[in-house]
């Protein structure tokens, strides 16, 4: 296994999930047609109108200090930025949100708005340390749709350099904070679930990463039986999650150890738990003609790709392809752990590969008609 984790990152945060609409008081000094405006473009999703009215609002919030909801405003008007990738422009609120914290918006959410936008501004150790203090502070606090963002963002970008240690830190910090919106928001928390379990095999190599891959795993075959076309990055981190299972597997069988019970154990649970999960999932929907049985007429046998063994490199391939009537279709790389040094070697042994139907069916009226994903684990194992 590689000492430096590559792994695709996929945010997926949900605008609805924490807005903000703001009422004019009679003592308010923000124009209230401004709010109006604000409002308006968030019901319509409209982002160029809400960077646009957010910068305004920013700007009447500071003319307007002792305004009741200025500080408020200024900080939805933030947060409205910085999902939109336009948390530089931020920054111009961060007089207001030194100002006292209210009931509604905290001292520390205030401090991790000043934090994000500079940070966004210019990285570096400064800011970055900033961040991380700002992060840590409203960890135990329930989620936002600015923490939520802040986090990703930050997780990111540790993930991006390379740094296993504080990678796996922000990712168990938010892990922790997405607990309670963990069934809103799954895209986020897989994602981070994921990336710890993969820095801390990658620092301790202890056979609990298997455990957690397999949790993962489960957790995130529902959406693939409900075939949700809407949501591919939780399709996407499904695979990844195999694909790092049958990794780390590869690691273990490649090297004198004591983890045959793990592996074994992580097998059978994802097996059980899956057959648990299809069978209540088609209690209540008619199922699809049965697909007859088959399999591939030999087993493809890829090379050792020679850099890769030169380096000592093992890891893992998800194939899939797709099975038209008898024919084998679209085969592509589902996810390569910890690269992409084995996908050749995996795709160049698909290549004369025929898909072949059982001569005796149980069920004589199955179906190959329809179409379906077949995928294959390559093991890349390298033998001590």
């Amino acid at each position: 296994m590689a000492a430096e984790v590559k792994m695709k990152l996929r945010g997926w945060v949900l605008a609805v999930l924490f807005g903000l609409m703001f009422c004019a008081s009679a003592s308010a000094k923000i124009p209230p047609d401004l709010i109006q405006s604000f409002n308006v473009a968030l019901e319509k999703n409209d982002s160029a109108a809400i960077l646009l009215i957010s910068e305004e609002l920013i700007a009447a919030a500071a003319e307007n200090p002792d305004d009741p909801y200025a500080r408020e405003i200024a900080f939805e008007a933030g947060t409205q930025l910085c999902i939109r990738e336009a948390c530089d422009r931020a920054r111009s609120a961060a007089s207001i949100m030194r100002g006292p914290a209210s009931q509604e918006v905290s001292a520390e959410l205030g401090n991790l708005l000043i934090a994000l936008s500079e940070w966004s501004v210019e990285q570096n150790s400064k800011t970055s340390t900033a961040l991380e203090k700002a992060l840590s502070a409203v960890a135990p606090q329930q989620p936002t749709l600015l923490t939520i963002v802040a986090f990703d963002k930050f997780h990111a970008a540790k993930l991006k350099a390379g740094n296993l240690a504080q990678t796996q830190k922000i990712a168990d910090l938010a892990i922790a904070h997405y607990a309670p919106v963990r069934a809103v928001i799954p895209e986020n928390w897989a994602t981070v679930e994921l990336s710890s379990i993969a820095t801390t095999f990658s620092r301790k190599r202890g056979s609990e990463a298997l455990d957690r891959l397999a949790r993962l795993e489960v957790s995130l075959y529902p959406y693939i039986l409900e075939e949700q076309d809407d949501r591919p990055v939780l399709k996407d981190l499904y695979y990844q999650t195999q694909a790092w299972r049958y990794a780390i597997t590869s690691w273990f069988r490649s090297h004198p150890s004591s983890h045959r019970r793990a592996i074994a154990a992580a097998d059978e649970y994802v097996d059980t738990e899956r057959k648990k999960l299809r069978k209540a999932y088609y209690e209540t929907r008619e199922r699809p003609p049965r697909y007859c049985r088959g399999g591939l007429d030999k087993t493809p046998s890829p090379n050792y790709p020679r850099d890769a063994l030169k380096e000592g490199y093992i890891g893992a391939v998800l194939i899939g392809f797709d099975l038209e009537v008898d024919e084998i279709r679209n085969v592509r790389v589902l996810a390569a752990v910890p690269d992409s040094k084995f996908e050749k070697a995996a795709l160049d042994s698909m290549k004369n590969v025929r898909w072949t139907y059982n001569e005796q069916q149980p069920e004589p009226d199955c179906s190959k008609a329809n179409s379906q994903l077949v995928t294959i684990p390559f093991q890349f194992v390298m033998w001590p």
